[in-house]
């Protein structure tokens, strides 16, 4: 239904509309591949708002989430004074990467 509509609009702005709504076929579509290709567009998109962060938050993201470390263990790795200044600076790197998804 949503490429159905996308078509449409691409032909009413070129001002060629040679069908009418109801003379457009249904395509069935697997939801199953609809899916998957929604997850993998999620992904990528995820993956490139990672790439454009600096390294620190990158990094900092990636202890926490990925790999589920403490932010204690994240402030010993990262040479940070204590968890809280890991704790800030986390969620400093959470709002840049929020920016980043919604570009």
């Amino acid at each position: 239904g949503i490429a159905k509509n996308l078509i449409l609009k691409k032909l009413q702005k070129k001002k060629r509309m040679p069908l009418q709504l109801d003379e457009i076929p249904e395509l069935a579509v697997a939801p199953q591949y609809l899916a998957e290709s929604a997850v993998e567009q999620e992904q990528q998109h995820m993956r490139s708002a990672l790439q454009q962060l600096g390294h620190v938050c990158r990094q900092i993201l990636e202890y926490f989430y990925y790999y589920g470390f403490s932010l204690e263990v994240i402030a010993e790795r990262l040479e940070y004074k204590n968890a809280n200044t890991v704790k800030a600076q986390k969620h400093r790197c959470m709002k840049q990467l929020e920016e980043q998804l919604h570009k």
